[in-house]
């Protein structure tokens, strides 16, 4: 009877140290929360000159001509807007 509570203590012995080795081996998983932005829409970069009487240079290089006094829109989009008057 010693020797077999000799055994089953042996075994439980065993068990515990294979179930130690099965959690230390258990790939380890981490879990990482980041914020994501997605990238901001980026607008074509333009340049509109005007001076004198007036002559005009536009965003896409045209140059049209303006006689007399009047209101034209120099830049109309849904974020500026910007009016002349000669």
């Amino acid at each position: 009877t010693i020797l077999y509570g000799r055994i089953c203590g042996l075994i439980l012995l065993l068990l515990l140290l294979a179930l130690l080795i099965a959690f230390l081996l258990q790939p380890q998983t981490t879990t990482t929360t980041t914020h994501y932005e997605p990238p901001r829409e980026q607008h074509p970069i333009g340049e509109c000159t005007f001076w004198g009487d007036p002559h005009v240079c536009t965003f896409d290089g045209g140059r049209p001509s303006f006689y007399g006094d009047g209101e034209y829109w120099i830049v109309r989009s849904s974020l500026v807007k910007i009016q002349g008057r000669y």
